[in-house]
């Protein structure tokens, strides 16, 4: 009978740990009372959902890595509901999504280094930073206010009553259902197309350095209007439409 010898080599054997991703998934509910979300992480996809048949909160967070998944807090702390995560250096190949669910009428701050965040059925108000990823907003009806540095941002059925964008490098795509008072959109390299409703008198003061203009006839101009409207593009076309 022949004796079969198996070898391994520790080259070998590095390399096939180095191939094994880790990933942890974990669920965290709350039913504490909640008037607001801050959430600040330096990677990964952020989606935030507001439900009014809702009576607590839902936190769900992936992440799957090629090292050690990174540690990160989630918690309620005087009715804000926080989730962060900050990643070192180590943690260069991590990636992972954040979903939250919780009622409606609340308030959202969130801050993404690298990633996506997605905001849709929120009553309250918006406040975003994004560095390196895009921006969505969903049914929003409070006032919003997001700052993009690298990615687009897209803004559908807004009914709040103020909204700023500022975003470095990146389309603008924002789209209100109801009459904004205030809307002050300015970006450095990129296109910029809002639509807002039709047959109302805004005070219009539109701008861009290098690209075309174009306005419907459906926008109504006048100097004293309450409602304003402001889009300032360094470098990139702007189309302002009603509906």
């Amino acid at each position: 009978m022949k004796s079969v010898f198996f070898v391994v080599l520790p080259s070998v054997f590095v390399l096939l740990l180095g191939c094994v991703d880790s990933e942890s998934r974990e669920t965290f509910r709350f039913n504490e009372a909640i008037d607001n979300v801050r959430v600040d992480v330096s990677l990964g996809q952020v989606t935030v959902v507001g439900d009014p048949s809702l009576s607590d909160a839902q936190v769900v967070v992936t992440l799957w890595c090629r090292t050690v998944v990174p540690e990160y807090d989630v918690y309620v702390a005087g009715g804000a509901l926080i989730v962060e995560l900050e990643a070192g250096m180590d943690a260069s190949g991590c990636d992972g999504t954040f979903e939250i669910r919780l009622p409606a009428e609340v308030d959202v701050i969130a801050k993404s280094k690298a990633g996506d965040i997605s905001v849709s059925g929120i009553e309250g108000r918006v406040n975003i930073v994004s560095f390196d990823g895009d921006v969505s907003l969903l049914k929003v009806a409070g006032d919003i206010n997001v700052a993009v540095v690298s990615g687009d941002f897209d803004g559908t059925a807004l009914t709040g009553d103020s909204g700023k964008v500022t975003v470095g490098a990146g389309a603008v795509n924002l789209t209100y259902a109801g009459t904004p008072s205030t809307i002050d959109v300015d970006i450095i390299m990129g296109h910029a197309h809002l639509v807002v409703p039709a047959h109302v008198y805004y005070s219009v003061d539109v701008r861009t350095e290098h690209g075309k203009m174009d306005i419907s006839d459906d926008i109504l101009i006048a100097a004293a209007a309450k409602n304003t409207l402001k889009l300032s593009v360094d470098s990139g076309d702007i189309t302002l439409l009603g509906i």
